[in-house]
Parts: structure tokens; sequence; C-alpha cells
């Protein structure tokens, strides 16, 4: 009731940054293996290009090693693999914490209603206990 409101914005704002989130996640681990699959063709078609401009200049045909440019693009893909993996951990970690979020706020609700339940009676049997305590005191001033 007291922190209610500031809950619901609360979680609702967790669950908008959540949502974007995995958006950009997904968005940028499908952008990267297009740059990456991109870059490898064009470097095989910018390499075959160089080749045969290379052997019209010169008297014999000459061939480059591609074995460095394979590893190359290895390196890269494996690049790739860690940064999604990080993303698939980061996550998990925030489903961790909208649960976590989730059931705080359902304590607190608990502890909430409880209150609201409990805390009139309490206040009641206070204030009875307190008057039947006085109540001699009180008498004893008037004799």
């Amino acid at each position: 009731m007291l922190n209610g409101d500031l809950k619901k914005k609360a979680l609702a704002k967790l669950e908008a940054t959540d949502k974007e989130y995995q958006t950009v996640a997904t968005d940028v681990t499908k952008r990267a293996a297009e740059l990456y699959e991109k870059r490898k063709a064009t470097a095989e078609q910018v390499i075959q290009a160089c080749e045969e401009y290379v052997n019209t200049l010169a008297n014999s045909p000459k061939e480059f090693d591609n074995a460095e440019i394979a590893e190359k693009a290895n390196e890269e893909a494996a690049t790739i693999k860690a940064k999604t993996a990080t993303l698939k951990a980061a996550k998990e970690e925030i489903a961790k914490l909208l649960t976590l979020t989730q059931q705080h706020a359902d304590g607190v609700n608990t502890r909430l209603n409880f209150l609201k339940i409990d805390a009139p009676n309490n206040y009641q049997h206070l204030l009875s206990t307190i008057s039947m305590n006085l109540m001699p005191l009180c008498c004893l001033e008037v004799i």
C-alpha cells in the first residue's frame, strides 16, 4: 500500500529494460554474424583479385598463403562466440535479478498485508493494556 506504486513502477522499468536489452543483444549477435560473413566473403574476393593482378604483372603465377587469412577469420569467429556467451550470461543474470526482485516484492507485500491485518488488533490490545495499568494510578489521585 505504502510502496506499492513505487514497486510497480520499478518492476515495469526493470521488465522494459530487460526486454530492450534482450532485443539489442539479439540484434547485435545477428549483425555480428552477418558482418563476419561479409568480411569473410570480401576478404576472399580481394585476395583473389590481388592474386590475379599480381599474376598479370609477373612473368610467372604466384600464390599467396590463405592460412593466415583463415586463422584471422577463425579468431574473429572465436571473439564473436565469446561475446555471445557473455551476452547469454548477462541475460541469465538479468532473469535471476528479475526473479529475486519479484520474490522480494512478494515478501514486502506479504509483510504489509500482515501489518494491515494485525496492526489494528495490536494497537487495541496495547491501548487496553495501558489503560488497565494506569487505572489504579488514576484512582489513587482522586482519593
